[in-house]
């Protein structure tokens, strides 16, 4: 080994606190250690690494002895083992995170402690090292992180509102479209008792009931429109999409997706009412069309009457007894015509007429 004086020492010449020989009781105890076990001099190279590298790095101890240790760390990492160094002497640094080169050029992330330098019974100070590879823990954790990301943009590029609620309608997540859509923010929906307090009474329980059936069914679960309170104390209708998972806790949870229909819903009553306009026009067209014929048939009966009763009138005498009540009959006979113009009118076939009539003549002319 390369000593930092420039000589060559043995394993047998590196006594720990000039007690412990490192071809003995020391390397023994080392050589079953599961973490990476380096010793390096003052000028960084390495004079002993224990055989747990091999697994981390594939590389051989012994292609490992006499090279520099930084050189097998990344370029963007080297600082930190520079800021372990100036940081004096420590009995055990704090845990530190960097990558070191694998014999196949890929990197591995490792776990490191830096040890206090320790002076050799020669005078020679020398450092140990203590790593464990945690490529498994980071990748895994940059994938959670990777996914949490792609949640997120998920939630804040979707035009619907993503919340997650348990069984009792408490909020535990929601996007902040929850102000834009009900007026309500994440905190005062959770202050007024959750989701259910903002449902209106005649739709919770039929909520409440499709959500035990996503417990149930384990599947996704489609709600019927429902109407929600508005912080302006209006209600908007909503639907969506509920699914239940465990927590790792064990506390079943529901991711919902809900989206404000209240325009489509409005769009569809006022659909249904011109529908129901469009139908009552309809049907007053054709009550319209038959008035006009049986006003058209009325008046061809009384023409016929009218005129026998003109023409009888005109052939009586002045003092006949008789003369009254083909009068009468005259006047039915035209204040029928007067109402078969009205119908007329009304079936848009003839214009309306309007007069003041004085009731009192009308009871004279009601038979007695």
């Amino acid at each position: 080994m390369m000593a930092s004086g420039g000589g060559v020492k043995s394993f047998g010449e590196l006594n720990w606190f000039g007690s412990i020989d490192l071809d003995g009781e020391m390397r023994q105890f080392l050589e079953h250690v599961r973490a990476v076990v380096t010793l390096m001099d003052e000028d960084g190279r390495i004079v002993y690494v224990n055989s747990s590298v091999l697994p981390v790095s594939g590389f051989e101890p012994s292609e490992l002895i006499g090279m520099q240790g930084v050189d097998l760390i990344h370029p963007d990492d080297r600082k930190i083992i520079e800021e372990l160094r100036a940081s004096g002497p420590v009995d055990l640094s704090p845990n530190h995170l960097y990558r070191t080169r694998r014999k196949d050029g890929t990197w591995a992330w490792v776990e490191t402690a830096l040890g206090k330098p320790v002076e050799m019974a020669d005078g020679s100070i020398y450092r140990i090292t203590y790593a464990r590879d945690v490529s498994d823990l980071v990748e895994a954790g940059a994938r959670i992180r990777e996914s949490e990301e792609r949640y997120r943009m998920v939630v804040e590029t979707s035009s619907e509102m993503i919340n997650e609620s348990d069984l009792e309608g408490n909020l535990h997540f929601s996007d902040d479209k929850n102000g834009a859509l009900l007026g309500h923010t994440y905190e005062e929906i959770r202050e007024q008792g959750g989701g259910y307090a903002l449902v209106h009474p005649d739709d919770a329980e039929r909520i409440r009931s499709s959500f035990r059936t996503a417990v149930r069914t384990q599947t996704v679960v489609n709600h019927e429109p429902y109407r929600v309170r508005h912080r302006d104390g209006s209600w908007r209708w909503l639907s969506g999409r509920s699914i239940s998972y465990q927590t790792f806790d064990g506390e079943t949870r529901f991711l919902n997706v809900i989206r404000d229909i209240t325009k489509r819903i409005e769009h569809e009553r006022a659909q249904r009412e011109f529908v129901q306009r469009t139908e009552q026009a309809r049907r007053l067209e054709s009550l319209g069309v038959l008035a006009g014929g049986i006003a058209h048939d009325f008046s061809n009966l009384l023409t016929p009457i009218l005129g026998e009763a003109n023409l009888a009138l005109a052939d009586l005498p002045e003092g006949s007894p008789v003369r009254g009540r083909l009068e009468r009959i005259a006047r039915s006979a035209r204040r029928a015509a007067d109402l078969t113009k009205q119908m007329l009118a009304y079936a848009g076939a003839d214009a309306v007429e309007k007069e003041i009539l004085e009731l009192s003549s009308l009871m004279d002319e009601v038979p007695q």
